[in-house]
């Protein structure tokens, strides 16, 4: 069992607190957070960063946030999706230099697109175009819209991930043993 939480809405903090005493798992996640809520969040039990760099506040050097939150914390594991549009390479190799590799979880995020080619399909309510292998979800005026999960699967996850930099038995422990350990 997993939830995945903004720490910074109302109640998280109880929220995540109340989880944890549960035996859930709470990530961070889909979030606006600065560095002191994603500290607190984990301070609270949140052991887990859902899809590290994306739905949240970017690394920055006056802001840290909750991506420097989550790579100093060594309780938290770090879900990557390592599709070569979601992390940039060297975003990749950083988390693999912060990280062990039990503290990497490679995830595809992959919606029913996968390995399905391109064209249109739907994510819940949304409308979403895949075109060149990239899910975006569909905009009014046409232009492309934010990312909609991916088409990626864990074997390319897996040869991108040594691409960008880490070692191969890494990257299997992050595509294996890091997640089975999430999910007991």
């Amino acid at each position: 069992r997993a939830i995945t939480i903004a720490p910074e809405r109302p109640g998280a903090l109880d929220a995540i607190a109340r989880f944890v005493d549960a035996g859930v798992t709470v990530a961070i996640g889909h979030t606006d957070a600065d560095h002191a809520a994603a500290q607190a969040a984990i301070d609270a039990g949140a052991t887990l960063a859902t899809h590290l760099g994306n739905a949240m506040p970017p690394l920055h050097h006056r802001a840290a946030g909750p991506i420097a939150a989550c790579l100093q914390a060594e309780s938290i594991t770090c879900e990557l999706i390592v599709d070569n549009h979601h992390l940039d390479p060297a975003f990749v190799r950083l988390v693999g230099t912060v990280k062990t590799a039990d503290r990497v979880a490679l995830i595809t995020d992959a919606i029913a697109a996968a390995g399905a080619g391109d064209g249109r399909y739907v994510l819940g309510v949304l409308d979403v175009e895949v075109r060149d292998g990239v899910a975006r979800l569909v905009t009014d005026d046409g232009s492309p819209g934010s990312l909609a999960g991916s088409t990626l699967t864990m074997d390319a996850a897996v040869r991108h991930t040594v691409a960008s930099g880490l070692e191969l038995a890494d990257a299997s422990v992050a595509a294996s043993l890091a997640p089975a350990r999430l999910i007991g």
